[in-house]
Order: structure tokens, then C-alpha cells, then sequence
């Protein structure tokens, strides 16, 4: 059925989720470890990931991410980009080695060639074509350009300083490693005690954002076993029948099933823990998530972002980190390879280590061409998302050209008001002269 193939997708995304949150405190943190020193290697990085956001719009870029937690490998996620001035390509697929019983696998290409922009599904051999909703022309991300915008070049600037003055005391960090054929390579690494207190404190902050938004202490977490298959187990019950596939916007059916989209709400008096949801329909509650989540009997239930949870709770911190990186003669950025270890304390007073290690390798500045794979064994469109995709365009240009027709219309009202007035205008002065003549002609 469509709608579990949608859900399954939908199930990917979420290590995708827990693994951006990681990825963003790891880049942060990165940026803080380059530091001035006479080689100019923070200067020298920052340039070069400026240029890349503002200026680039021809090269390559290879990403891979990874997290480790308490040693064992957790999520991972490789994305890949080209970009070659008026197209653009990526390629992107996650992975989680929590979820045993369920594929959260994916792997999805976005393509932007000629105008048209190519959404494809490896995973279920699947794409879509629309129209490309903007013109790439200055830089991939479409960005401002900073030589003529001088609010963006300003804020830009603002930025900067704000970096710079997160550094602190790490002056002394950097390292030029070698010089060759005018390539430089640069470590930097920073321990514990040299990370800036503002800077834990922003982990810290960040960490308990996340483990109370998704870990069962704010708010009762349900969590499906299977939803489709939960599903179709209450309505059979309810009625003895088989949940056809074509039930929505069935009334009756809705009616039945809305006892299963409340199934929750008869745990409306709990302010926390977790409710699993069965194959069959049944639920079983919890009192924490970190309960359920050791249940043998829920493997595969919980997704990364729950596992991820469950290592926080009272504190996160930041243990020490290192970045990797080379940069050309030209100031380009070509690799940046970084590894952060955050410390974390989950809500029982346990402590772990999260590891995040991010690779990063651009390639072919200026060479890239971006071409369309090969669609053949592809199915071209998933129906649903496209047919919704162009109701809302049609619907976009009904509403366009019937503003167009109303502001016709406007302008052929205003024309014949404006010459209603005129001939108003002039009988009124025939009169006045009429008037003045008679006038005249008492006297």
C-alpha cells in the first residue's frame, strides 16, 4: 500500500534528524578550535568556508557522518553534491544500526537540470518532475552576493565578529602541518578544559532542549510498533472486517477509526513515560521512555532519535575534538576531517560519550558537470505527491489569472468612472457658463 510505503520513509528520516542536531553542535564546535597564529589558520578557514557558501558554484562535495555511542556505531548518513554553475545535484542516504526489525535505510537524489527539478527515490526506484522553483546562478546555496548587497555583507561581517568572539584563550591550537605544491594542512584540536564555557554551556542548553522534547519527561511519547498494520488490526476488530485500501474519505470508516487515532487519550491523565502501540492494537504504558525502550519486546519500536534521547537528561558537554583540514593555493576548501566527543549524563545520573566524525572532501572546482542518471526501471511518479503537487499549482494559476481578469476589470471600471466624471465635469462648467451668460443678460 502506498501509505506504508510513505511511512516507512517518513521512519528514514528520523536518524537524519537526530544526526543534523549532532552535526550542527559538531560544526560549531569546529569553528571554535581554528584559532589565529602566525600562519593565519583561522583566518585561512573561515575565508575558505565563505567562499564556498558565497562564491563556489562549480566543484564536487563528499560528506559522511557517523555517531558512536559508548563505542558502538549508532546512525550514519553520506550525502553528495555537484554543481556546475546552472544545475545542481544531491545525493543523500542515512542508515541506523538501532532499528533491527525496520528499514530506515534512505536514499533520495535531488537534481536541478535545465530548469526542471528531478526528484528521485532510489530506494523504491521512483522520481517526479517539476519545475525548478529557482534559478541558480551566483552560488549553490543561493545566497546573496556580498560585493553587491551591502546588508548582507554586513550581517555577514556581525557574524564574523560573534565567531571571533567565541574563541577565547584558544590561540595557541593550531597547527600548519605541511605546505606543498601551495597546498596547506592544518590540525587543530582542543581538550576539555580549553573549550570556551560559553560554548558547553550552549551544548548543554541544546542537549536538554532535545531530551525534553523527545524523551518522555515534558509529555507521554507514543511510539508504534506498526501503524498501518495497528490499524488495520483495530478496524477488523471493530467490525470483523478487512481495512480496504481505499478507506479515506470513507465517513463511516472514519468513524470507526477515529477510536484508534484517540487510543492515546485514554492515557490523558499521564504527564510522562511512554505508550507502545501494538501490531494487533494493543498498548502497553510505561513510566519513562528509557523503560520501554529496554523492553525486549519493543525492538525496533523506537527510532535513533529516542535512543539519542536516552543518553541525555541532566547534562551535556563537550570532551575534546579535533579538526583535520587542507586548503589550496587559491584559499579553497578541500578537506575537513572532524571528530568531537561530547560527554552526556542521562536523566538516572549515568554517564556516556557521543562521537560524532564528519569527512568532508571537495574536488573538481570549476570541471563539475552535473548529468541525469539513469531513470530506466524507474517508475515516474508516486501518483499521490504529484497529483497533490499539481493540484496546488493548477490552483496557484487559477488564482493568478483570475487576479489577473479582476485587475482587468478594475482598469475598464476606473476607465469608464474617470470618463463619467469627465462628461460631469464638463456639463457642470457648461452650466456654470450658462449661468454666468444669463447673469449677464438680467442686468
Amino acid at each position: 500500500m502506498k501509505f506504508e510505503k510513505l511511512r516507512e520513509l517518513k521512519k528514514g528520516k528520523h536518524a537524519v534528524t537526530g544526526l543534523c542536531m549532532a552535526l550542527g553542535l559538531t560544526l560549531l564546535t569546529s569553528a571554535v578550535y581554528a584559532s589565529y597564529d602566525d600562519a593565519n589558520g583561522y583566518q585561512n578557514y573561515k575565508e575558505s568556508i565563505k567562499r564556498l557558501a558565497f562564491k563556489e558554484n562549480n566543484f564536487t562535495a563528499q560528506i559522511s557522518a557517523k555517531i558512536y555511542a559508548d563505542g558502538q556505531e549508532f546512525a550514519g548518513g553520506n550525502a553528495n553534491v555537484k554543481a556546475d554553475g546552472a544545475n545542481s545535484h544531491s545525493k543523500n542516504s542515512s542508515s541506523s544500526k538501532i532499528d533491527a526489525k525496520d528499514d530506515t535505510s534512505s536514499d533520495e537524489m535531488y537534481i536541478v537540470k535545465n530548469g526542471k527539478a528531478y526528484n528521485i527515490d532510489n530506494k523504491y526506484k521512483t522520481y517526479y518532475v517539476t519545475e525548478a522553483d529557482y534559478e541558480q546562478d551566483y552560488n549553490i546555496f543561493g545566497l546573496p552576493n556580498l560585493e553587491e548587497d551591502p546588508t548582507a555583507n554586513r550581517l555577514v561581517r556581525f557574524l564574523e565578529l560573534s565567531a571571533d568572539a567565541f574563541i577565547g584563550d584558544i590561540k595557541n591550537n593550531f597547527v600548519l602541518e605541511s605546505k606543498k605544491d601551495g597546498i596547506k594542512n592544518y590540525t587543530v584540536s582542543a581538550s576539555e578544559v580549553q573549550i570556551p564555557e560559553v560554548i558547553n554551556a550552549g551544548v548543554s542548553l541544546v542537549g536538554g532542549l532535545g531530551f525534553n522534547y523527545d524523551s518522555g519527561t515534558e509529555y507521554l511519547t507514543t511510539r508504534y510498533e506498526d501503524y498501518d498494520e495497528a490499524m488495520k488490526a483495530y478496524y477488523k476488530a471493530q467490525t470483523g472486517k478487512d481495512l480496504p485500501d481505499d478507506y479515506y474519505d470513507n465517513e463511516e470508516i472514519e468513524k470507526v477509526l477515529d477510536g484508534f487515532y484517540e487510543l492515546e487519550d485514554k492515557y490523558s491523565d499521564k504527564k510522562s513515560g511512554a505508550l507502545v502501540v501494538y501490531k494487533d492494537a494493543s498498548t502497553k504504558y510505561y513510566k519513562t521512555l528509557a523503560e520501554a525502550m529496554e523492553d525486549p519486546a519493543n525492538q525496533g519500536v523506537f527510532n535513533t532519535e529516542d535512543y539519542l534521547a536516552g543518553f541525555l537528561g541532566k547534562d551535556a558537554w563537550i570532551k575534546s575534538g579535533k579538526n583535520d583540514f587542507s586548503i589550496d593555493e587559491k584559499g579553497r576548501l578541500l578537506t575537513s576531517d572532524i571528530t568531537v566527543v561530547f560527554g552526556t549524563e542521562d536523566a538516572s545520573g549515568n554517564k556516556h560519550e557521543i562521537k560524532v566524525v564528519v569527512n568532508l572532501k571537495i574536488k573538481d572546482y570549476g570541471t563539475t558537470k552535473v548529468e541525469l542518471p539513469n531513470l530506466d526501471g524507474y517508475t515516474k511518479n508516486d501518483g499521490e505527491t504529484i497529483l497533490y503537487e499539481a493540484d496546488e499549482v493548477k490552483e496557484d494559476k487559477v488564482s493568478e489569472e483570475s487576479a489577473n481578469k479582476l485587475d482587468d476589470k478594475e482598469i475598464e471600471d476606473k476607465k469608464v468612472q474617470d470618463a463619467k466624471e469627465d462628461d460631469r465635469k464638463v456639463e457642470s462648467a457648461k452650466a456654470d457658463d450658462k449661468k454666468v451668460e444669463e447673469k449677464k443678460a438680467e442686468n
